[in-house]
């Protein structure tokens, strides 16, 4: 499966995207720790609440998406996402990031960090 992480500052990351997701048509898992929502053509969205072990996103290198300053991730909680679509996850991203109170950012396969609204699918490794 493809990945990426979702990056705030915000302890309520998870949540704010979940009710997005919800809004969207997604499912929860009954312990409401694991939200998916699949499209028309069977590709799922997997969005997991548990926070990733830190070394895992915040690991160097990391560098910058194009146009984008490197924020300090070490102020960040990242939560994991599985995708295989990357038109789907850019989508979704940026669905939730407009939904989200506080700045959100993508840390894609590569180490590279996006602003969640602004994810490019074309430039975008899962």
């Amino acid at each position: 499966m493809k990945g990426a992480f979702l990056l705030s500052e915000s302890d309520r990351l998870f949540d704010e995207a979940k009710q997005v997701l919800i809004r969207l048509g997604a499912k929860c898992s009954s312990d409401g720790e694991v939200v998916q929502l699949r499209n028309e053509e069977g590709e799922s969205f997997t969005l997991f609440n548990k926070a990733e072990p830190e070394w895992e996103y915040k690991a160097e290198p990391l560098t910058a998406a194009p146009g984008v300053e490197l924020p300090d991730v070490s102020k960040m909680i990242g939560l994991a996402v599985e995708c295989r679509s990357e038109t789907q996850f850019t989508s979704l991203v940026k669905a939730i990031a407009a939904g989200s109170e506080s700045e959100v950012w993508v840390e894609d396969g590569d180490g590279v960090i996006w602003r969640a609204s602004d994810v490019d699918p074309e430039r975008v490794h899962l």
